[in-house]
């Protein structure tokens, strides 16, 4: 006895209408869900079954009429006999019509793509800074940041980086300052910022700059320092330029 599908339930065709809106229509995502498109693929199988198999049941239902009204017993396929073979000299059937690809399938095909590049490709990990610097421990007199034209309010010292000074404050305007300084008190960079902005400070490396110790760059490197969350981190662009 042939098996015959049920059709979707209104469950199923509601989800369905969802995923097809997600794959086709004008704000389509859906290739960034792998899940979502795998479901869309079952759910239009299911479809495509429940059709064939509703086709095969009217198929025998239409025969069995047709052989009831005409009084003429349906003729078992067993005696059946067979068909001709092809003439080979018949012209030959025109070419087949293509089937068109959906485009869930290419959206499938570009979301499995990007999963395997993201393994593969350790390039594509976000970037990360060279270091970051804790609040440490303000020994010795405060920085004075009037020295190097700088207003400044309960200044914060961070841990030094390699034989620079790294310090922070806010001014009187309620602006947040970073100073950078050599250990021997030698202006290095600055940068203020106001409201939630983070505070920059940059500062490239120059043919005939002095020697910072344990910084061995070559020309055209760049150093940032960013406040950030209560601690300074430290990022590099290294140039290709060799010294």
């Amino acid at each position: 006895m042939d098996r015959m599908a049920l059709p979707l339930s209104p469950e199923h065709e509601v989800e369905l209408a969802a995923l097809r809106q997600r794959a086709y229509g004008p704000d389509a995502d859906i290739e960034v869900d792998p899940d979502a498109i795998a479901r869309l693929v079952e759910l239009e199988d299911m479809t495509r079954t429940d059709a064939a198999d509703t086709a095969d049941v009217d198929g025998a239902s239409d025969a069995g009429a047709d052989s009831a009204t005409s009084g003429t017993p349906a003729v078992p396929p067993s005696l059946v006999p067979p068909e001709d073979p092809p003439d080979p000299s018949a012209p030959a059937a025109g070419p087949r019509r293509r089937r068109r690809t959906p485009l869930w399938a290419f959206a499938a095909g570009a979301a499995l793509v990007g999963l395997g590049l993201g393994w593969a490709i350790p390039s594509l990990v976000p970037p990360h800074p060279q270091t970051v610097l804790q609040v440490a421990p303000a020994t010795g007199a405060p920085q004075n940041f009037e020295l190097y034209g700088l207003e400044a309010v309960a200044p914060v010292r961070y841990d030094p980086y390699h034989e620079l000074e790294v310090w922070s404050s806010i001014t009187p305007t309620g602006a947040v300052c970073l100073l950078i300084t050599a250990n021997t008190g030698e202006w290095i960079t600055a940068g203020c910022a106001a409201g939630d902005i983070d505070p920059i400070a940059d500062f490239t490396v120059y043919a005939g700059m002095r020697t910072i110790e344990g910084l061995d760059l070559p020309v055209g490197s760049l150093v940032r320092f960013m406040l950030s969350d209560g601690a300074v981190e430290v990022w590099i662009d290294r140039s290709e330029e060799q010294t």
